[in-house]
């Protein structure tokens, strides 16, 4: 998925991976202390992602970096 900055997100075994383009740096954001695998991405406004996995849903601030299982 591409946010509206521009940012890759790429869904990981344990959460998402955020590709920033005009670095080229990855920034790692784990989502869960087991093997989750992220079945998809959904971007809700400038701020907030939901995350779908194998163990159910997320919500993702990209602000504060804080996840919430739903």
């Amino acid at each position: 998925m591409v946010d509206d900055y521009g940012n890759l997100w790429i869904g990981s075994f344990k959460g998402i991976n955020k590709y920033l383009g005009r670095t080229s740096l990855f920034e790692y954001n784990n989502l869960s202390q087991s093997n989750s695998i992220t079945t998809s991405l959904k971007s809700l406004d400038l701020t907030n992602i939901l995350v779908g996995t194998r163990e159910g849903l997320f919500h993702f601030n990209q602000k504060t970096k804080a996840h919430v299982k739903i």
